[in-house]
């Protein structure tokens, strides 16, 4: 009876200790499911990348300095600069960008504004626009995209895409999302397009697909 009544003791015990784990790795599962995305910082995003730098080489694009040398820097790390300086105000303040989803590791999709120039007809507006910056950036311009309704010389009057060739933009490899923004906004500073009639206000284009 004693040897009998220990054994059942210690498969009580047994039992008891297999309880206690799986209600503990629910209790953790639980919890993971329950934290919430973390948004990555800038410092975060620059930590991340260097991190993936150092498991492959990442494509790079060639910039040029002031002394007129190619300096080769990576697109992800180029664009982690031009985001740090939209974040400082660094640069034309009647422009503004950042990234349309703070967690985009990619830095592709971004969020822009325009305040439209004084004495034209886009005074005292904001005009939203999107800006994607593709795998090839900077070699190649990015896409840019009025959210806001505007008649402006090169911008499609279906789509809102902007066409930067049709604003004679001299694009470089040194070129940066507020260059680009800066030709638009000159655009609607010439003489041909300050008295441009303008569509009703808080008419926006057709959200991209």
């Amino acid at each position: 009876p004693t040897a009998a009544s220990s054994t059942r003791s210690k498969t009580t015990s047994e039992k008891s200790t297999r309880t206690l784990r799986v209600a503990s790795e629910r209790r953790k599962n639980n919890r993971r499911q329950r934290r919430p995305p973390r948004k990555r910082t800038v410092s975060g995003l620059r930590t991340h990348l260097n991190r993936a730098a150092l498991r492959r080489r990442p494509r790079r694009a060639p910039r040029l300095s002031s002394m007129g040398e190619v300096v080769v820097v990576p697109r992800n790390f180029r664009l982690l600069e031009e985001l740090e300086n939209f974040d400082k105000a660094r640069g034309d303040m009647t422009i503004s960008c950042g990234l349309k989803d703070p967690s985009d590791i990619f830095l592709t999709t971004w969020q822009a504004s325009i305040i439209g120039p004084p004495g034209t007809r886009f005074d005292n507006n904001i005009y939203g626009l999107e800006v994607v910056c593709g795998a090839d950036y900077p070699r190649v311009p990015p896409e840019v995209y009025f959210q806001t309704r505007v008649n402006l010389r090169g911008v499609d009057p279906r789509s809102g895409r902007v066409d930067l060739g049709a604003l004679r933009a001299n694009w470089r490899y040194d070129c940066t999302i507020a260059t680009a923004l800066g030709y638009v906004r000159q655009e609607m500073s010439k003489p041909a397009s300050r008295n441009l009639p303008q569509p009703p206000e808080g008419e926006t284009f057709p959200p991209r697909s």
